[in-house]
C-alpha cells in the first residue's frame, strides 16, 4: 500500500466522521428530550408553587394570630379602665335604646358580647366658663374640677357577607357613645345621659333621646359565632359567680364576674369582696379563612377549618368599679 493510498483513505474516514457529525438528532431524540425536560420543569414549578403557597398560608395564620393579640390586649386596656361593667349586656339598654340608631349594628347581624363605662379624659383647655350657657354653668365648673366624663362602651361581634370588604367569618365592633361634640360649648352627643345624674343610675342606664354614637371595626378574621351544645361550651372559672356571654358560642365570649356571692354560699364578705374586685376573662379565637359560603362554613382550600386559630384569652381584674351588677 502506497502513501498516497493511506492518505486518501485517512482523508475519506475523517469526511465521513464529520458528516456524521453534522447529522444532529433524530425527531425521536428531541421528543425524549423535551418530555423529560418538561417533567422536571413542571416538578421544580409545583415544588416553587407549593413552597409559596405555604409560606403565604403560614405568613396569614400568624398575621392572624397576632392581630388577634393585639384585639384582645386592646380590649384588656380599654375595659381594665371601667368604672362600671354589666354583667352581661343588658337587652333593654342594647336592643330598645342603641338599636334605634343607624351606628349601631342591626340586631340581627350582630351580638353584643361586653358592655360598660369608662372615665374618659376631656380637655378642657379653652373652656370658658364664663362663656357658656347659664344652665351649663354648674356643669362646666365640675368638668374644670374632673377634665372627665363617662363614656359607654360596647364590643360585639358581628358576621361578614361574602361581598364585604372584612375578611373572614366575622369582625369584632366597638361602639362608642361619648359624652360631648363640642367641649368649648359643653354641646352633648345626641342621645347621651349622665349616668350618674339618671334616677336610676349605671345599672338601669336610659337614654336621652336617640344616641348617636361611633361605631368602629377592632378587627377581622374572628372565627364565626357557633351555636354549641352545652356540653361543648367552655366553662367560666368555678371560684365565683360569672355570667357568660354568649351562652353558647366559644369563638369571642367573656366570663364576667357578677356581685352576688358563690352559689351556695352565704358568706357576706365574699359578696364585699367581689363587689369591690370584679374580674372578667374574655376569650378570642382567630380565623385565617379569606371567605365564607352561605352557611358561614370556613374555606381555605378544601379543608373546612383548617384556617381556625388557638383560643386566646384573657383574665382582667377590674378595681374601680361603682354599683356593681347585683
Amino acid at each position: 500500500m502506497t502513501w498516497g493510498t493511506t492518505r486518501q483513505r485517512l482523508v475519506r474516514g475523517l469526511l465521513k466522521a464529520f458528516r456524521h457529525q453534522r447529522r444532529g438528532f433524530t425527531l425521536i431524540e428531541l421528543l425524549v428530550s423535551i418530555i423529560i425536560s418538561s417533567i422536571i420543569v413542571s416538578a421544580l414549578l409545583y415544588l416553587v408553587t407549593e413552597l409559596n403557597r405555604f409560606n403565604g398560608r403560614e405568613e396569614l395564620l400568624t398575621d392572624t394570630q397576632q392581630n388577634m393579640r393585639r384585639a384582645l390586649d386592646f380590649m384588656v386596656s380599654d375595659v381594665s379602665e371601667a368604672v362600671y361593667v354589666y354583667s352581661s349586656p343588658p337587652a333593654d339598654i342594647i336592643d330598645n335604646q342603641l338599636q334605634p340608631d343607624g351606628s349601631f349594628p342591626a340586631a340581627a347581624e350582630a351580638t353584643p358580647i361586653l358592655a360598660f363605662w369608662r372615665l374618659d379624659p376631656v380637655d378642657t383647655d379653652g373652656l370658658d366658663c364664663d362663656a357658656v350657657a347659664a344652665a351649663k354653668q354648674d356643669e362646666c365648673t365640675t368638668l374644670l374640677i374632673r377634665h372627665s366624663a363617662y363614656t359607654l362602651v360596647v364590643y360585639l361581634q358581628n358576621n361578614n357577607d361574602v361581598d364585604d370588604i372584612w375578611q373572614g367569618p366575622s369582625r369584632i365592633i366597638r361602639y362608642e357613645l361619648s359624652k360631648y361634640t363640642d367641649v368649648s360649648n359643653l354641646d352633648q352627643r345626641a342621645g347621651y345621659q349622665d349616668p350618674t345624674l339618671d334616677a336610676n343610675n349605671f345599672a338601669d342606664w336610659e337614654a336621652n333621646g336617640t344616641p348617636e354614637g361611633v361605631a368602629q371595626v377592632l378587627t377581622d378574621h374572628v372565627a364565626a359565632p357557633q351555636s354549641l351544645a352545652t356540653a361543648d361550651v367552655a366553662a367560666c372559672p368555678a371560684t365565683a359567680t360569672f355570667e357568660r356571654t354568649p351562652a353558647d358560642s366559644n369563638t369571642f365570649y367573656t366570663c364576667i364576674q357578677s356581685g352576688a356571692a358563690a352559689v351556695g354560699s352565704n358568706n357576706a364578705d365574699e359578696e364585699i369582696l367581689n363587689r369591690t374586685n370584679q374580674s372578667l376573662l374574655i376569650s378570642l379565637t382567630g380565623n385565617a379563612a379569606r371567605t365564607t359560603d352561605g352557611s358561614g362554613d370556613i374555606l381555605v382550600g378544601n379543608s373546612g377549618q383548617a384556617g381556625r386559630l388557638p383560643s386566646l384569652q384573657a383574665e382582667v381584674l377590674v378595681r374601680g368599679v361603682i354599683e356593681k351588677p347585683r
